[in-house]
């Protein structure tokens, strides 16, 4: 195997050494500003929104009991018109009272959450969202609404206290039933023995925060946990959403908030004035908010010849509030260095981000509304990933770089970042040069090359790629077969025709669990990295169509 002399230079940042062997060390450059990440952050806002919280009136999408599926879908459809293309998601909730409003419920229905009527019709309106929202990429998570004003459901509150009742318990399970790929949350942490997130709806508020200190480990599960607020009734700060921003020793308050809840995600605050008063505060918050994943390591092959495998390792610690909430898998590229297109791409098997937690046990005396040492009492730790890529015989001899991605199911697009200044518009971190069949000189890249991660507003995912959030599948059916054959490190199969490739794992609810894209020979077999055990469908797709077949790995 070829071996590199021994180097160690710095440029721009970037640390790359190698000790006499052909393996790359790459210490990216932290990226220190706030950017816009896909599920977290302010929710809504000019600046840095990614979700945003929608209210949707009952009637609007059910006007009478023979309302159909279709008529949520059509009505959804031109609500989140063109979200994709801005990379944004959205929470939804439905409401039947709103102050200040005509109600929304249904003309044929009289609303009463004692009556068995109201509760078996709410059921099957829940029934409908599941059908129409379960696998759509455009839902962040499910608000679950419903029950008393604005849907905050706080109809069964007594004196500050709170109690189950029938129709809070037949939500959550109709809710439960039906959303299987949606996080779902709701007022009280208590309201569904599912133990789903929270939307806090007077968040930051003093005292209401007891509600929330006896939750333990549930915010882990993963679940969502976010709200807004309430700058009409208990504000933790100021008055007004502009006048919290600008104030960053009372954004500082708001981040300590954030990390004692694990809050991914605030609203009503994201309506201040963007300008030079509230850049730094919203800075302040926006990093603090949801997951924030710094790399501090990147380990490669710096030459691997065509056919044989690419080793690939990387630490990375989560140093934000919360924990990313659905397992979007890891691309690992080699892209051509004029373009910054990936001649070839796999994704990281049996990994799953969800486990990239973030401290935990913020120093908070909730009886005292204090926080006292201003640190996490258990520290995020650094989470290491280590997988060997088998990269395809027919791959032509050159330099490529080496690149990093989130992929976001729908369509498996880069979509989510990683907090390192190494970055190309269009979501790719390119970490260093790789030779295959070659060898590199010097596999470091010109720092003067990257891209702001603040500044890339072209990020997108897609709607009829060939997966989602929740794992529906979009993959046209062929006749083209292929053969496989378990592996010690996966599985091999052939390509049903020469040429373009670009192969997906999947679990039989459609998550992605590995991939493989590149140039296939007559008659080569293909190998993928993969897990040893289990039910899979595998998907293989040529110019010649495509296959999809179930396969059991033992």
């Amino acid at each position: 195997m070829q071996r590199f002399v021994s180097t160690a230079s710095v440029l721009f940042g970037i640390i790359v050494s190698t000790v006499f062997s052909a393996e790359v060390v790459v210490a990216p450059t932290p990226y220190t500003g706030a950017f816009k990440n896909p599920l977290k952050g302010f929710r809504g806002g000019q600046e840095y929104g990614t979700v945003n919280q929608m209210y949707i009136g009952w009637n609007e999408v059910e006007s009478a009991a023979s309302d159909g599926v279709d008529k949520i879908i059509s009505v959804c459809n031109q609500k989140w018109s063109g979200y994709e293309t801005r990379n944004l998601k959205v929470a939804p909730r439905i409401w039947g009272e709103y102050p200040g409003r005509p109600n929304a419920w249904p003309s044929d229905l009289t609303p009463n959450y004692t009556s068995a009527a109201f509760i078996d019709r709410m059921k099957k309106l829940i029934a409908k969202l599941g059908q129409a929202w379960n696998n759509d990429p455009r839902v962040a998570w499910v608000q679950t609404g419903i029950e008393g004003p604005w849907g905050e459901q706080a109809q069964f509150e007594q004196g500050g206290s709170f109690y189950l009742s029938p129709f809070q318990t037949a939500m959550c399970q109709a809710y439960h039933d039906v959303f299987p790929n949606k996080l779902l949350v709701y007022r009280h942490a208590t309201t569904c023995t599912h133990q789903d997130g929270v939307y806090w709806d007077s968040w930051g508020c003093g005292g209401q925060a007891f509600w929330y200190t006896n939750m333990g480990d549930q915010w882990k599960k993963p679940n969502v946990m976010e709200g807004e607020i309430s700058y009409d009734y208990c504000p933790p700060v100021h008055t007004s959403p502009t006048e919290d921003v600008a104030d960053t020793i009372g954004v500082t308050k708001l981040c300590e908030i954030a990390r004692w809840f694990h809050s991914q995600a605030v609203g009503w605050i994201s309506g201040y004035a963007v300008g030079a008063s509230t850049a730094r505060g919203a800075a302040m918050l926006q990093q603090t908010l949801g997951y924030r994943f710094v790399i501090d390591t990147v380990r490669y092959s710096g030459s691997v010849a065509p056919g044989e495998s690419l080793s690939v390792s990387f630490g990375v610690t989560n140093i934000g509030a919360a924990q990313f909430i659905y397992p979007w898998p890891v691309e690992v590229s080699l892209c051509n260095p004029s373009t910054k297109q990936p001649v070839w791409k796999a994704t990281v098997p049996n990994l799953d981000i969800r486990q990239w937690l973030p401290g935990d046990k913020w120093d908070y005396d909730a009886q005292n509304n204090q926080y006292k040492t201003h640190k996490y009492l258990v520290p995020p730790v650094k989470n290491r990933v280590s997988a060997k890529f088998a990269i395809a015989a027919s791959m032509a001899a050159g330099e490529y770089v080496l690149a990093l991605a989130i992929l976001d199911p729908a369509g498996m697009l880069p979509c989510a970042r990683f907090a390192i200044a190494n970055y190309w518009n269009g979501g790719r971190h390119p970490i260093g040069k790789v030779g295959v069949g070659v060898t590199v000189a010097n596999p470091q890249l010109d720092a003067s090359q990257f891209n702001d991660l603040k500044a890339d507003n072209s990020l997108h995912y897609s709607l009829t790629g060939p997966t989602s959030i929740g794992g529906a599948r979009s993959v046209s059916q062929s006749r083209a077969p292929f053969v496989w054959q378990q592996t010690q490190a996966g599985l091999k199969f052939s390509v049903p025709a020469a040429g373009d490739f670009e192969a997906q794992l999947m679990e039989l609810d459609g998550r992605v669990v590995a991939s493989a894209q590149g140039v296939a020979a007559p008659a080569e077999r293909v190998r993928m990295a993969g897990p040893r055990s289990g039910i899979y469908l595998l998907s293989v797709k040529t110019s010649a169509g495509a296959s999809l077949q179930k396969i059991v790995m033992r």
